[in-house]
């Protein structure tokens, strides 16, 4: 019901009709609904924050084990972060789960993700919860969740479809049991499609008008007596397979608890950030026999100075997480790399989007205005 009712909103209020940045009309090709002038201003990348560079030269250690993000922290990327958690403009939420599946799923450097067993969103204070009405990165994770599972599938599927393909060959193949070397070939009747297997040159039996010698007539039948043994034998354990569900992240939207009201981050310096968040977060009593040994991704809509996320994954391997990896949407931190060249003939989206295989091929049409948009202010964003 809940999913004839999406799909009814969609027909009658099309994503792909505005820009989720600046509300211009455009159509369903564009990728991530953003217009040429959006898309081609915001900086996209397969960015990395080097862990080890900023904490030897911040002298404060991070808990995190690795940390992505998609695009720089600018204008663009800030008014989607915006509209989201300000603005109340969720459907934002699935443009940017879509991005950082595509990041996710293209970048071999970040397909460890993909392994990870849990998505924990960066939570909110009960307070701030009830003012916003929701989460926006529980909003992103349940996208987030639903596009790297579909990921999964697609890989699964195409997987199989290449074991099918090779058993099927092997099938179709002579027995190794009864091929020698140095023998002519000779057509076995009986089977799908034309098969020439090596038989040695010996005297035919009468029976036999196909010219197969009776050894190699009875190493046949043995062969397909085993195949058939196997099958029978692995056929629950494949039914079994195919309806297992591929591993990918689930979301845990609850496991990370706000216990602590803190002062917005971005009016505060990097030890002040530090200081605000210290025993702000918790873990649910319920969740943690579930995160014991996980493999955890964080997730959360920018990076800056990295004082929430590293006291997130602080808490969650107090207690007992393996892994801590955060991928955000933005990031602002001096010590990300990774920009997508200007220089480069494609642009950056262009490069980033075909590896992800979303890009539609007509991109470029008019240059951007010279100004900014008045909405766009230098604000920060870390609450």
């Amino acid at each position: 019901m809940k999913k004839a009712g999406t799909t009814a909103l969609q027909l009658l209020y099309p994503m792909a009709t505005y820009c989720v940045c600046c509300g211009n009309l455009i159509d369903q090709s564009r990728s991530y609904c953003l217009c040429d002038h959006c898309i081609r201003r915001i900086e996209w990348g397969w960015l990395t924050i080097d862990l080890a560079t900023q904490e030897a030269e911040t002298g404060k250690t991070s808990d995190l084990d690795s940390a992505v993000a998609c695009i720089s922290y600018g204008l663009y990327g800030r008014r989607l972060i915006f509209d989201l958690k300000y603005n109340k403009h969720t459907y934002t939420a699935r443009v940017i789960a879509d991005i950082l599946a595509d990041r996710i799923c293209s970048d071999p450097d970040t397909r460890h993700l993909l392994r990870t067993d849990f998505i924990v969103p960066v939570p909110l204070h009960a307070k701030r919860l009830a003012q916003r009405g929701f989460n926006q990165t529980a909003k992103i994770g349940k996208h987030l969740e639903r596009r790297l599972r579909e990921s999964r599938i697609e890989d699964l599927m195409e997987k199989k479809s290449l074991e099918t393909a090779a058993e099927r060959r092997d099938a179709l193949r002579a027995d190794d049991g009864i091929t020698k070397p140095d023998a002519p070939l000779i057509k076995l009747e009986g089977w799908e499609s034309d098969v020439f297997c090596e038989f040695p040159k010996t005297e035919l039996c009468a029976s036999h008008a196909t010219g197969v010698p009776r050894e190699a007539q009875d190493a046949r039948a043995a062969a397909e007596a085993r195949r058939d043994t196997e099958r029978m034998r692995d056929a629950v354990p494949k039914q079994e397979a195919v309806r297992k569900q591929p591993h990918y992240p689930r979301l845990l939207a609850d496991a990370l608890l706000r216990v602590k009201a803190t002062t917005p981050q971005r009016a505060l310096s990097a030890e002040e950030r530090c200081a605000n968040l210290n025993n702000a977060f918790a873990i649910a009593p319920a969740f943690l026999s579930k995160l014991a040994g996980a493999r955890i991704l964080l997730l959360d809509d920018a990076y800056t100075t990295g004082a929430t996320a590293n006291q997130c994954a602080r808490v969650l391997k107090e207690a007992g997480v393996a892994e801590v990896h955060l991928a955000a949407l933005a990031t602002g931190n001096h010590f990300a790399s990774g920009h997508f060249p200007k220089t480069q003939q494609s642009s950056p989206e262009e490069a980033w989007m075909l590896d992800a295989g979303r890009l539609h091929s007509d991109l470029g049409v008019k240059s951007p205005p010279k100004s900014e948009e008045p909405w766009m202010l230098d604000v920060g964003i870390e609450e």
